[in-house]
């Protein structure tokens, strides 16, 4: 997995209570690209884990990456869109803000839907019953 920095204060703010730890960066990391410190904190709280002021361990440690995917999964109840093959509502979840309604990460969900749609033919399973574009 190959991690990029993003733009500007690398997610350190916060949309919650939790601020980050002085010197620690919360950009994507792990199998959902966990972002944002109130997502390093919830998920560290849930696994017994100190995220927040140990972000890089997402990172360094597949076995924590795995088990803040499947955090972020059941903590944001993802499993009803997806077992209705509901695309669109998993972005929604997952980048929202910053990829759906036209934001500024909208060519990153094209990305995404190529990707989906290139997924299901592997597979025959044509094209999705549900519009994938949030």
């Amino acid at each position: 997995i190959e991690y990029q920095l993003g733009c500007g204060s690398h997610y350190a703010g916060s949309w919650c209570g939790v601020q980050g730890a002085p010197g620690k960066l919360y950009y994507g990391r792990g199998w959902f690209q966990l972002s944002w410190p109130c997502n390093y904190h919830g998920a560290g709280q849930a696994l017994g884990i100190d995220l927040l002021n140990n972000p890089d361990l997402v990172e360094q440690q597949q076995d924590i990456a795995v088990k803040t995917a499947v955090w972020f999964y059941n903590a944001n109840n993802m499993a009803g869109p997806a077992k209705q093959g509901d695309f669109a509502a998993t972005t929604r979840i997952i980048n929202g803000a910053l990829e759906c309604n036209g934001g500024s990460g909208y060519n990153n969900q094209m990305t995404r839907v190529a990707t989906y749609r290139r997924i299901r033919h592997c597979f025959g399973m044509g094209e999705p019953s549900r519009n994938p574009v949030c």
